[in-house]
């Protein structure tokens, strides 16, 4: 029986190609499945829930710009010679 590498859950889905593709119901993690060698283990990221009182910080990409509030259009924004 195949057992996930990660948790040792029995509810595994293995996807029979080329490459045998496997995954985790119970914690997500994925593999390959080559009879009963398991390789290129994944375990799959936990989200963690913050408190109440934590603010979630996001990056910008390169290309995005800050959005100002005191400017009421674009064009007040200059840039000095």
């Amino acid at each position: 029986m195949i057992r996930c590498p990660v948790c040792q859950s029995t509810t595994v889905t293995v996807v029979l190609n080329s490459k045998s593709h496997a995954s985790c119901a119970s914690c997500g993690a994925t593999w390959i499945q080559e009879g009963s060698w398991q390789r290129f283990i994944r375990a799959a990221r936990r989200i963690v829930q913050l408190p109440e009182d934590v603010i979630r910080l996001t990056r910008r990409s390169e290309h995005e710009r800050p959005v100002s509030s005191d400017l009421e259009s674009p064009s007040e924004e200059a840039v000095g010679t």
